[in-house]
């Protein structure tokens, strides 16, 4: 059953009905103002530590390497260089402890308000209501729909923050370092970005077959459960089963598809991202061998471009929550957007407290 709500922004079509949807759950994400204040500290901390060891692993090789080759034999300065290297990677875990712990913190008190308000709306609604609408379908949304909202605040909303200020800044490092090394690294963005754009499109159509298909299949289920004796006592097991096996096979098949077209948009982003690399060190090694590039800038470049690595293989995952997250939004929300044909005017009527209810000549 499809509720269409003119009032909602639900009713809105395309593109403008997905970024309805998308804004209504980043404001439900921001009544938390403590906790997303935190994870974007948190954020911000793992890139700044993050960024800082490419730095301190290049300068470690350049000395090594001017000592050698002067003939010196004072290594002292590594010693520093290795414990501020501990020191940023020590930093790193704790900021993404607190990421990772805040984001989840969110996700969960989201979830729980989203569940509660569910709740509230199924029991103002009329009886013509429920008799319209499974009760499997129901269970759907409320479990399936509201932990794909639920997913999308730890997979979707703090990573495409960390995800953009990562590429952000380790694209100026690396242009900073060299120019032409760096526009070379940043040749992968444009591909990686149509992929991904693409990869999303195609997820999206088939996380709301899945969504729908659930649905049918808790309808199927629940119905069996409660009516199973009356299954057995007219021998319809085989049908029943038979039409269960049925939507089970329709989940599996779009749910494996879903896999599949996953997989292969990282796959095609991270070979786009591994060819880049392979150019890198070639245009890399020549200039070392000419002298415009040290040892150590060069494996600055490799690390800072082993970076931009994660945030390329993670947007596979952040475009599969932004489309589970529009599907099980759309479906959550036409949900808590009926409005019951029966409501409260607003007036409550009070009634005297009752001392003793007696039964004469009964």
């Amino acid at each position: 059953m499809n509720i269409k709500l003119k009032e909602s922004p639900l009713f809105l079509s395309g593109h403008l009905g997905e970024l309805a949807i998308l804004v209504r759950i980043i404001k439900l994400c921001l009544r938390y103002k403590k906790l997303i204040i935190l994870g974007i500290l948190g954020v911000i901390g793992v890139i700044t530590s993050q960024l800082w060891i490419p730095f301190l692993l290049g300068t470690s090789i350049d000395t090594v390497y001017s000592e050698i080759r002067t003939g010196g034999d004072d290594f002292s300065p590594l010693w520093i260089l290795s414990i501020y290297i501990i020191l940023a990677s020590v930093l790193r875990g704790v900021f993404h402890f607190v990421l990772q712990y805040n984001g989840e913190k969110i996700a969960n008190a989201m979830s729980a308000e989203l569940r509660s308000k569910f709740h509230h709306k199924l029991q103002s609604q009329t009886y013509k209501y429920h008799d319209r609408i499974h009760s499997g379908n129901l269970m759907s949304r409320g479990i399936m729909d509201i932990e794909g909202v639920k997913m999308f605040v730890t997979t979707g909303l703090l990573r495409t923050f960390e995800i953009v200020s990562l590429m952000g800044a380790g694209s100026f490092l690396l242009l900073r370092t060299d120019l032409h090394i760096g526009l070379l690294s940043l040749l992968f963005i444009i591909p990686v970005g149509g992929i991904a754009t693409v990869t999303r499109l195609q997820l999206r159509k088939v996380w709301v077959k899945i969504q729908e298909e659930f649905s049918k299949l808790n309808t199927n289920l629940q119905e069996n459960l409660i009516g199973v004796r009356v299954v057995r006592a007219f021998g319809g097991e085989d049908h029943e089963v038979s039409k269960f096996n049925a939507s089970h096979d329709d989940v599996t098949k779009d749910t494996i598809k879903s896999v599949k077209i996953s997989a292969n948009g990282t796959s095609i982003m991270g070979f786009c991202f591994l060819l880049v690399w392979a150019l890198l060190i070639w245009i890399g090694g020549h200039k070392v061998i000419d002298g415009t590039l040290s040892i150590g800038q060069l494996t600055q470049c490799l690390i800072y471009l082993g970076m931009l690595q994660r945030p390329v293989r993670m947007m596979g995952f952040m475009v599969n929550a932004y489309a589970r997250a529009i599907t099980c939004g759309l479906r959550l929300f036409e949900i808590l957007d009926s409005k019951p044909r029966i409501s409260n005017n607003g007036k409550k009527n009070h009634i005297s407290k009752i001392e003793k209810v007696s039964f004469e000549k009964v």
